[in-house]
């Protein structure tokens, strides 16, 4: 064992004797100001989306975008199976219902099923103002939050600690992003996408005792930190998290373009450090690793190029800005025709996040800025954007005994754990306006 190491675990080891305090109040007011201002995605002259109904208050409007834009959904409530088709500027189902908006509700709590997914609360399906349909889930915090962890980790090998952080983490995202951050109004919607949080619905184990007891953990994880977030400077931290450090989380502001909230500076990652650095292909299941390898094509290079209006191939490319880890934050590539210079994380949308899985790029064959023959295979360390909660590092120091506050005070040292009230309805927009699509 390091001495890095065996010193981080001392000191949290201590920290252990004193229980987390979850109950501090948060002084940020807890009222939802108007919906988010229209979708920035231009609507059709001809149509503007209807307005989505308010959530009910405590819970989480969430977009399933793995449903947009199909002609028609197939849901199955207690009560037998609806069809939602969109018929011009409306949708209509095979009950008799027709209107902007059709909202599905189940009885009881036993959800409502869209494919293979059960979704507890309301289903509501409305036009899409680009065509084909919108589906939206409105569902408490709390189950929300369940599917979430169940999404974001392998649960199967996740322990209690680990799951009960992520929860927490994730809770706290989503009470930032609805309750509004500086510089940021409140948002009324949240993808069911890794541009929010992962999210597809309630976790549905298998019959054997093994999967019960995997749902039962996950049931008593996020029940055992209900309502707990983290707070920074007395406001719910807007906690970003990701699959890898690589060895070192990311700051705030070198990855997103919007004003640093506080409370996520870069720190050290013991854990992602200790775990495996054999170099695997970018393609491969395996998680062990936290160094990868991926190799982009004339099929990659010409779309990097037309995206960039660059020209029909990449000629070369190398960093022109990187972080204190080394981290690539700014790209310059050069095309046949002309050159641009990008952020990398857009490097990274172009090309695929599953392909070049960070920014913290080791190393390129040829070198950077070498004249390109084709292809450019790319050599790195750690899987997401390195920001906040390190889901690799956290498994490590759960597996080694850690508790899900030591963890987050991991990566998260400033911030204070808090107990914060449901959130009240928000108040519902004027009619006519477009159908938000969220930050």
């Amino acid at each position: 064992m390091s001495r890095t190491l065996l010193a981080l675990l001392v000191a949290l080891t201590v920290s252990a004797c004193h229980p987390p305090t979850w109950t501090q109040p948060v002084r940020e007011p807890l009222v939802d100001r108007a919906f988010d201002a229209p979708s920035a995605r231009p609507a059709s002259a001809a149509f503007r989306a209807p307005t989505i109904p308010p959530a009910p208050a405590g819970s989480v409007a969430a977009r399933l975008e793995r449903f947009e834009r199909e002609s028609s959904i197939q849901l199955t409530t207690g009560e037998g199976s609806v069809r939602v088709v969109r018929r011009g500027t409306q949708v209509a189902s095979s009950d008799g219902q027709s209107g902007p908006v059709i909202t599905i509700r189940p009885l009881g709590n036993r959800g409502v099923q869209i494919g293979e997914q059960l979704y507890l609360g309301t289903v509501l399906v409305m036009p899409h103002s680009q065509g084909g349909i919108t589906v939206v889930n409105h569902v408490p915090m709390e189950d929300y939050v369940r599917g979430v962890v169940a999404r974001e980790l392998a649960i199967w090998s996740a322990t209690p600690a680990l799951l009960e952080s992520q929860a927490i983490a994730a809770r706290s995202y989503a009470e930032a992003q609805l309750r509004g951050r500086p510089g940021k109004r409140p948002r009324t919607l949240l993808s069911d996408s890794t541009l929010d949080q992962a999210y597809a619905g309630e976790y549905l184990p298998g019959k054997s005792a093994g999967a019960q007891k995997v749902a039962e953990r996950l049931r008593q994880a996020v029940e055992a930190t209900r309502n707990v977030v983290l707070v920074e400077n007395g406001r719910v931290l807007d906690a970003r998290f990701h699959a890898s450090c690589g060895g070192r989380t990311a700051s705030f502001e070198s990855v997103f373009a919007e004003a640093d909230p506080g409370g996520m500076t870069p720190v050290a990652c013991v854990g992602c450090a200790q775990v495996g650095t054999e170099l695997l292909p970018a393609s491969t299941s395996d998680s062990s690793s936290v160094v990868w390898e991926w190799t982009a094509g004339p099929e990659e290079l010409g779309k990097l190029a037309r995206e960039l209006s660059i020209g029909t191939r990449v000629q070369s490319l190398f960093p022109i800005r990187r972080d204190s880890t080394g981290r690539w934050l700014e790209v310059r590539v050069v095309g046949d025709r002309t050159g641009h210079n990008v952020d990398s994380t857009a490097l990274r949308q172009v090309l695929g996040f599953n392909n070049l899985k960070s920014t913290w790029i080791l190393g390129t064959r040829p070198a950077p800025g070498s004249s390109l023959d084709g292809e450019i295979s790319f050599a790195g360390r750690g899987r997401g954007h390195g920001v906040g909660f390190c889901q690799t590092g956290a498994r490590e120091l759960a597996e080694r005994g850690l508790t899900a506050s030591q963890i987050l005070k991991t990566y998260f040292p400033t911030a204070t754990f808090s107990r914060v009230s449901p959130r009240p309805a928000p108040t519902a927009p004027k009619s006519g306006a477009l159908l938000p699509a969220g930050d």
